[in-house]
């Protein structure tokens, strides 16, 4: 009689406890649900739509994720801002290593290839990393470089979306100096009218709503390396990431 108490008892405390377990795993996937279904920039007018549907699905989300685990490929307990080193093994002390960090979001560095290597590598862990900084063993590295960005405007007459894409990628030379932060930024010339006509998937008579105009243009784009000075005169968020990142790392 006193185990089926104790077990009783044991059962009710594990369900209590359960729930506190996952809970703060669950906040984390609710929170990206919510900022991917009302990211603005990137869905436009389907935020209307997209928004009401993330806020029922992160609700689910945090009921059933705070009591069992959920699973999406990406541990929820994983650093917001990813960082990415070239180098195989444990972190080493930034004064070991080149820091280079994207001076803007619409940038990603999709191959590296060190001094005397013929194969690219890769740029990130995983494919849902896009790091805000990568670090090397100090030398000379090749970049392969990719540039994307989206941004909208909505009146109450017109809804433009802008969409600026890489074609081909921007490959560039990065001299990393140990102790040393560099800045990738990216170089874009005036857009010009592309040639040929552009794709239209409706044309009525006058511009209704729900109609879609498109117009392409292209540039020549490049990227270029600043330097941003010593690590530790560093200003910023960027050392609280990478302190962040390397937690992580040592208890992944």
């Amino acid at each position: 009689m006193r185990c089926r108490t104790l077990l009783a008892v044991l059962i009710v405390v594990a369900g209590a406890c359960l729930p506190g377990c996952y809970t703060a795993s669950a906040l984390r996937q609710s929170e990206r649900v919510l900022s991917s279904g009302f990211d603005f920039d990137g869905l436009g007018p389907w935020v209307l739509i997209s928004g009401p549907g993330s806020m029922l699905v992160a609700g689910g989300v945090l009921a059933v994720g705070s009591m069992v685990p959920l699973g999406d490929g990406v541990d929820p307990r994983e650093p917001m801002d990813k960082w990415f080193h070239s180098y195989a093994g444990a972190m080493r002390a930034p004064e070991e290593v080149g820091v280079l960090c994207h001076q803007d979001v619409a940038t990603w560095v999709t191959g590296i290839r060190g001094e005397g290597s013929a194969a690219w590598g890769t740029a990130r862990h995983e494919k849902w990393h896009f790091p805000v900084c990568l670090e090397a063993l100090p030398g000379r590295h090749e970049l392969e470089v990719h540039y994307y960005a989206r941004e909208h405007d909505d009146d109450q007459d017109l809804s433009v979306s802008r969409q600026a894409e890489s074609t081909h990628p921007s490959v560039t030379v990065w001299e990393a100096t140990a102790g040393q932060v560099d800045a990738l930024v990216a170089v874009i010339s005036a857009p010009q009218p592309a040639a040929g006509a552009p794709p239209q998937r409706h044309i009525p008579h006058s511009r209704a709503l729900g109609t879609t105009w498109w117009e392409l243009q292209e540039s020549s784009w490049s990227v270029r390396i600043d330097s941003l000075g010593a690590w530790g005169e560093l200003e910023g968020p960027v050392q609280a990431q990478r302190n962040d990142w390397a937690e992580w790392e040592g208890r992944r």
